[in-house]
């Protein structure tokens, strides 16, 4: 499942950070209710480790 910036984690855990060629870019730690972070590009987005 994808999640834009500004979305709210569904579980605490590691979120990997993809750009628009679907490469890892960063690897975040998020609990649960937090919110992603922004992106250096509109395009990227989050999946659950």
């Amino acid at each position: 499942m994808k999640f834009r910036p500004g979305e709210t984690a569904p579980h605490s855990g590691q979120y990997k950070m993809f750009d628009e060629n679907g490469e890892v870019i960063n690897i975040v730690d998020l609990q649960k209710g937090q919110t992603f972070p922004p992106t250096p590009s509109s395009s990227c987005y989050f999946e659950e480790a």
